[in-house]
């Protein structure tokens, strides 16, 4: 049964970091090419305003539309953080925000640490995976090799982004099929369908590295409970299209923008034990994880 009451949300990263990497630049909120702290906003703007038009949400569209409502948005965020530091509560981050609309128009943002991650994380130029290393390929993981990271800021010592690697997740298959809804499709509050999964595979905490994969009725993958995931097929890196029932993730749109990866449907029986994938979401960037067919 659908909620009768629900907001719409999309968390991202707030990171230093982002300020010296064009990339990001390009996405920023009050004026394109300007550096911004926030991971990807114009993107989680982009999710946020489809959500509220296909709900209907007219106060929050009218928030949200065009450059206007892009700036909007960033400010808004700027006038959190600036209240959180001008109280001393939080040092200067990174932080994983999470903002919260209301159908009325309300906006509210949570903010909370966020553990550090490399530009190459945020940013990958190539998704490359290595049985014998446990850390996301790229600039580290192409041909197993260890080189320097270069940014706008110069270059990072490839021993340092080592350090802030993720490893490895555990990725499981949810053992019982999800029903695509607007609520898969779309970003909200409603998560009944992604804990209730979590559940069945025992996963007990979001702070460990484990992740849960959704199935649709007709035995497609359609996406992590957190997380866009991405296999290896055919020599392409490929991510279930929207048909089948996930959500357009932030990253995810930029890695297919990059041609780093296509749509291509996953059938849950095409998955081995211990194949590896990458994972990503709008907060810890690109990471990678390796199957686990049985419950965690």
């Amino acid at each position: 049964m659908e909620p009768m009451d629900f907001q719409i949300f999309s968390s991202l990263r707030y990171d230093p970091l982002l300020l010296q990497n064009a990339d990001n630049s390009t996405l920023s909120g009050c004026q394109r090419d300007t550096p911004s702290p926030f991971y990807m906003p114009r993107y989680h703007r982009d999710r946020l305003l489809e959500a509220a038009r296909h709900f209907q949400w007219k106060e929050v569209s009218s928030c949200l539309e065009g450059e206007d409502g892009l700036g909007r948005f960033e400010r808004d965020l700027v006038d959190k953080l600036n209240q959180i530091h001008a109280a001393g509560t939080e040092q200067g981050g990174p932080f994983k925000i999470r903002a919260v609309y209301a159908e009325s128009g309300d906006l509210e943002i949570d903010v909370m640490p966020a553990q550090p991650v490399s530009v190459e994380c945020l940013f990958p130029r190539v998704l490359s995976c290595n049985d014998d290393d446990d850390v996301l390929g790229g600039s580290l993981g192409q041909q197993g090799r260890q080189t320097s990271l270069n940014n706008d800021a110069g270059v990072i010592d490839g021993s340092l982004c080592r350090s802030i690697m993720p490893k490895l997740w555990c990725v499981l298959v949810d053992t019982r099929p999800t029903s695509p809804s607007p609520f898969t499709t779309f970003k909200t509050t409603y998560r009944d369908m992604y804990n209730e999964a979590r559940a069945r595979v025992g996963i007990r905490s979001y702070q460990d590295p484990f992740e849960v994969l959704l199935v649709n009725t007709q035995g497609e993958i359609m996406e992590g409970s957190l997380t866009s995931v991405y296999f290896l097929r055919g020599g392409r890196w490929v991510t279930p299209p929207l048909t089948s029932g996930g959500q357009a993730g932030t990253t995810r749109r930029w890695l297919l923008e990059q041609r780093l990866c296509q749509e291509e449907v996953i059938r849950a029986d095409s998955v081995l034990d211990g194949e590896r994938c990458f994972l990503s979401n709008g907060v810890r960037g690109t990471f990678p994880g390796r199957m686990q067919l049985h419950s965690a």
